[in-house]
């Protein structure tokens, strides 16, 4: 996930951020808790996936936001305002 919050905020967004910059941020985030999924994740997403008609990466990453506590997930690409299975998704552009 990292890798792509790189490419989109140096990249596509309307005043990207330098290189320098972006490896900051990214270095600040390293020291937070990582999920990393397993196989039962895996299955969790697929059925979340087929419940919610989610798309499978929107599912995988709202059954990583449960496994870890989050109370909010900030995703431009599902609906701001709405709660998944317990997880907030707030737009960051909205």
């Amino acid at each position: 996930m990292l890798q792509e919050f790189y490419v989109n905020v140096t990249r596509k967004v309307a005043h990207p951020l330098s290189s320098e910059s972006a490896a900051r941020i990214i270095a600040d985030l390293s020291v937070r808790q990582i999920h990393r999924p397993d196989t039962n994740d895996v299955l969790e997403a697929i059925s979340l996936q087929g419940r919610l008609q989610l798309s499978f990466w929107d599912a995988m990453i709202l059954t990583s936001a449960r496994r870890l506590g989050c109370e909010i997930a900030w995703s431009e690409d599902l609906s701001h305002g709405q709660v998944y299975e317990g997880v907030e998704v707030r737009n960051p552009f909205a």
